[in-house]
């Protein structure tokens, strides 16, 4: 069921609202824990279950990348992510590596964050 959420709101939202190129924009200059998406509004964290915020900077072997982390809301319409922030709201439910050098396309970071999705559960 997670996947699926994850798959029909952050999809849609990506492609939609432009969401991807938002993440990029930031990713470079973000402080490790701030919020990359959504950015505000109690609607759109209900919606969508979870945020995305950017992580810890990586460089290694020329690779210059950013983590993005998925967290879960509180607030969220979907149940079992509302239970598990009620539970552990700094719970990290996967995490994507994003190259600041060369970000990959769209379709390849949703892959990337469903692959990820998929090992968490």
């Amino acid at each position: 069921m997670f996947l699926t959420q994850l798959k029909t709101v952050f999809v849609t939202a990506f492609k939609k609202n432009n969401a991807y190129a938002q993440l990029l924009a930031g990713a470079r200059d973000a402080i490790s824990g701030e919020r990359a998406y959504p950015k505000i509004g109690k609607r759109e964290d209900e919606r969508l279950g979870l945020r995305l915020e950017y992580g810890e900077r990586v460089r290694e072997a020329g690779t210059d990348a950013r983590m993005i982390v998925a967290r879960p809301n509180r607030g969220a319409v979907h149940v079992g992510l509302r239970k598990l922030a009620a539970r552990r709201p700094r719970e990290i439910l996967f995490k994507v590596p994003l190259d600041l050098k060369n970000p990959p396309a769209r379709k390849a970071f949703i892959s990337a964050m469903e692959e990820a999705a998929r090992k968490w559960l």
